[in-house]
């Protein structure tokens, strides 16, 4: 159930869908480097793939995604369970990624919270359709 973006796989005519999330995280990864904060890590996938561009903080709200999460952390990557808006998410950060999280919420909270958190000169990437 957690796992939206790989439920589509099961319907065909989801396809251009799924390609397009995949050239969306694929940008995401090329654009960020440095200590990076990935709000709304979800099953982990992009963090992991942006730990190969520096060392990466993942912060998750749902408890369910932690058993998955923690088996993919290692010394580029940690999660931490949590709510992006009130909780301390390990310092500031070169940059702050929203993938596919924004859609669903007001954005002006989350936006605000990351210009708190960016080092001086950092940037936010958002992603999502």
């Amino acid at each position: 159930m957690w796992l939206v973006g790989s439920r589509l796989a099961l319907f065909p005519l989801h396809r251009e869908e799924i390609q397009l999330r995949i050239r969306v995280m694929e940008e995401i990864v090329r654009r960020a480097k440095g200590k990076i904060l990935d709000v709304g890590s979800g099953s982990g996938l992009l963090a992991l793939a942006l730990s190969e561009k520096g060392t990466v903080i993942g912060i998750e709200k749902a408890p369910d995604f932690f058993p998955f999460l923690r088996r993919l952390e290692n010394e580029q990557l940690k999660f931490i369970q949590g709510d992006f808006l009130r909780g301390d998410v390990g310092g500031s950060f070169d940059v702050v990624v929203f993938s596919y999280i924004l859609h669903d919420l007001e954005p002006e909270p989350f936006l605000r919270r990351a210009a708190e958190v960016l080092s001086p000169g950092g940037k936010v990437i958002i992603g999502g359709l």
